[in-house]
């Protein structure tokens, strides 16, 4: 007797539902190939996609530059601010990098 067998047999006692012998090798059947298909149908029997991979390596490079970019902007605004003596929160960076105050 098989595992799945067994545990369909036990399953169907515990659930007092009858079945031929016949109908048992059919469930066993249809169990077993269930259970050799499922990584298959859950994605876990293929190769990662190089491209999902790539993008994510892509994102994590785009993160950190933009962390970098954001912190450099953040030290020019402070030593503009020291040079003409005003508050960093006065000093201005345009979007073509060019720095303006107001005090």
């Amino acid at each position: 007797m098989s595992y799945w067998e067994e545990c369909i047999k036990e399953a169907f006692e515990d659930s007092k539902i009858e079945a031929t012998s016949e109908q048992i090798d059919n469930v066993t059947a249809w169990v077993e190939n269930s259970y050799e298909n499922y990584g298959m149908a859950h994605g876990h029997d293929c190769a990662p996609n190089p491209l999902e991979s790539e993008l994510r390596e892509q994102k994590r490079r785009t993160k950190e530059a933009e962390v970098r970019v954001d912190k450099e902007r953040e030290h020019f605004r402070n030593n503009v601010a020291r040079r003409h003596g005003v508050r960093p929160e006065h000093v201005t960076i345009g979007d073509d990098g060019e720095a303006t105050y107001c005090v």
